[in-house]
């Protein structure tokens, strides 16, 4: 009674007291202006934004200003600075590295043009590859300006090339590359760069790929230098050089051999410089003005001390920040700020986590952007506000990623008071409710107590009677033969057994409940204790017609277990099989490693349960009740399996299907190793 009665207590302070408690808490919580104080939490994290973002600002325009010569090694390699496509641009704000921009295509002298014209008309014309290189070479030796030169060059390349004469093709790209690395062509196009293409293609077709890999890093730092000049045509043609670099890292050769593992890595980060070299080559052709500031006054450049220069936009949607500042050797650097990486820096560092995890989520707009935000987030408790004091048109957005269970909760809040009286009837139901409950829990399990002191009475009159008639039978001599003393005797034995276990499960369940049930585990062979509880439960399986499987092997690594706990454990399962099969008398037994552990699986082919059944089975006093038979017993010996495998450190699982059977399985765990 007395548990009982603590019990109502412990309900009647947790549905009435508590409720009472925080009733009062949240009245004083509802006074204060929570949006307010959200707004201020705001501001602060805003302040602490501003100065992490100007602290990204200095470390990228120190950066910058360390930029001093435009070769690939200062340009292509700035830390975690979160600066992209860097760039140097001259005093009049021309590109030189990259050297971007439009280029004027040499004017060719008449004495050059004409011969020119019809050494291409032998080639295209007359289809006489042969002849028009011996044309071809007759021109560039002949004239000794650069440009033509070049240009006859690129035509003995070709040439040389559809008439299968690769090395004089090969030659005249590297006397391209070595002697006129500037030239261009008649459209204006850099015909260094197509001799190092067309140099790459020739290496790889004859099985040379370092070589190959080689002259196109040359050309990828010449043009990331600023010494070849960038055209029209450079994204194409970065494009095929890194398809080019690319299939050399996966492997394979024009001439089908196996490139080595050392020319992979090499081709690989080949592969990556040159996607680098595209994207920055990308950046400079859609920020053309932004990188050249036509808005600026039309002074020859920046002076040394003069502030950075930034411009800021958005394409698709997406803003950008370009800075530009006054380096060494009267050059300008500059590149792009990476925001999105400056706004998740912002946001672990400040907010104290990543994007949607901190209660808060920040992003970084420019004047355009800022609109379409603040109607985005009219409802989200935002906040926008500039992101610097440098005159930088960028602004931070800021806002609650679950504004509207924020909105709720401050309204609740307000509420509270208002509701208090309401929210105290409904505590004192539910406070009436569990008391109700509790009580009807009480009285079912007395109800329950009642039916098991019922049961285990007549579960013991049963045995007695049939040891008492058979012990009357013996004694009197009333049997006809030895055997039937024989069968009298092992009916004695029976019964007497079947009674043992009814005692032990009652006593072991006594135990349990009062709390004083404890196990002593000793390292054991599973597959001896199975034996032992088949041996024991083997007259009853014989008497009643059962065919058992058994699937034991010879040894078991030992586990730890209590053997008269288990063995009872096993024994009920036994027992439950043979009562909860009727017709199909078959019974599986089997002992077994597992994961970690061993196992002892029973299986029967009897009336099965439903998963309604299967989740209350382990229940004190619950038994399964079915139209096909009323099976006795005192409902404790899956209580009794349930509790042995929780003092082991084990589980037991069940598996059954009305109609078709059940499978017990206790999984026992070794000890791990220290």
């Amino acid at each position: 009674m007395a548990p009982s009665t603590s019990r109502l207590a412990l309900l009647s302070g947790c549905a009435i007291v508590l409720p009472t408690m925080v009733l009062a808490y949240l009245g004083v919580q509802a006074v204060r202006d929570d949006t307010q104080r959200i707004r201020a939490e705001q501001q602060r994290l805003a302040g602490r934004c501003r100065v992490e973002f100007d602290t990204a600002l200095d470390r990228g325009v120190e950066a910058l200003r360390q930029v001093v010569a435009p070769d690939s090694g200062a340009i292509a390699d700035l830390g975690d600075l979160h600066l992209r496509h860097v760039f140097l641009l001259d005093r009049r704000r021309r590109g030189v590295a990259p050297a971007y921009g439009p280029r004027q295509a040499p004017r060719l002298r008449e004495e050059f043009a004409t011969p020119l014209a019809r050494a291409r008309q032998v080639e295209f014309a007359a289809g006489d590859p042969g002849r028009a290189l011996s044309l071809y070479r007759e021109l560039a030796s002949a004239h000794g300006n650069d440009s033509e030169r070049a240009i006859a060059l690129w035509d003995v390349a070709r040439a040389a090339r559809k008439a299968g004469d690769e090395a004089a093709a090969l030659n005249a790209c590297a006397a391209i590359i070595r002697d006129h690395p500037r030239s261009l062509g008649e459209r204006g196009e850099h015909l260094a760069t197509y001799a190092h293409l067309q140099q790459a293609e020739l290496l790889l077709a004859q099985g040379f790929p370092v070589e190959a890999l080689e002259s196109l890093e040359r050309w990828a730092m010449s043009v990331r230098g600023g010494h070849y000049p960038v055209h029209e045509g450079a994204t194409y043609h970065l494009e095929r050089a890194a398809a080019m670099a690319e299939s050399t890292s996966e492997g394979s050769t024009a001439v089908g051999n196996a490139a080595s593992p050392a020319t992979r890595e090499t081709a690989a980060r080949l592969t990556g410089r040159l996607r680098e070299t595209l994207a920055l080559v990308r950046f400079v052709e859609r920020h053309d003005r932004e990188i050249r500031q036509p808005h600026l006054p039309d002074e020859a450049y920046l002076p040394g001390d003069a502030a950075p220069l930034f411009r800021v936009g958005s394409v698709e949607g997406e803003a950008y920040l370009i800075t530009v500042v006054p380096a060494a050797s009267g050059l300008l650097a500059g590149g792009r700020l990476d925001l999105e990486a400056i706004g998740q820096r912002l946001s672990d560092s400040v907010l104290g986590g990543p994007q949607g995890t901190v209660g808060y989520e920040l992003v970084l707009v420019d004047d355009r952007g800022g609109v379409r935000f603040r109607q985005e987030h009219d409802d989200d408790l935002s906040l926008l506000e500039r992101v610097s004091d440098r005159g930088i048109p960028l602004s931070l957005g800021l806002y609650a990623d679950d504004s509207a269970r924020l909105r709720e909760q401050f309204q609740r809040r307000r509420w509270l008071l208002l509701s208090a009286v309401l929210v105290l009837a409904v505590a004192v139901g539910s406070g009436g409710y569990l008391l109700a409950r509790d009580a009807a829990r009480e009285r079912r399990l007395s109800e329950l107590r009642s039916e098991f002191v019922s049961s285990v009475s007549h579960e013991l009159k049963t045995p007695l009677a049939s040891i008492r008639l058979y012990a009357e039978t013996l004694l009197m001599g009333r049997f006809r033969s030895e055997q039937e003393r024989t069968d009298f005797l092992e009916s004695i034995l029976r019964e007497g057994e079947r009674l043992s276990r009814l005692v032990d499960n009652v006593l072991e369940f006594a135990r349990i409940e009062k709390g004083r049930r404890t196990y002593h585990p000793t390292p054991e062979d599973l597959t001896r204790v199975g034996r032992l509880c088949l041996d024991l439960f083997g007259y009853r399986l014989q008497a009643e017609g059962f065919q058992v499987a058994v699937d034991i092997p010879d040894h078991l690594d030992p586990v730890p277990l209590d053997r008269d706990a288990v063995s009872q454990a096993i024994l009920n399962l036994l027992s439950n099989a043979v009562k909860y099969s009727p017709d199909e008398k078959d019974i599986r037994l089997r002992i077994a490693d597992s994961d970690g552990g061993a196992l002892v699986e029973v299986a029967d082919r009897g009336i099965g349960m439903s998963a309604e059944e299967q989740a209350r089975i382990f229940e004190p006093f619950y038994r399964v009740e079915s139209d096909q038979l009323h099976a006795s017993g005192s409902g404790l010996g899956l209580a009794v399996v349930h509790h042995v495998m929780d003092g082991h450190g084990g589980r037991v699982e069940v598996e059954s299907t009305p109609g078709v059977g059940t499978t017990f399985r206790l999984v026992f765990p070794r000890p791990t190793e220290a």
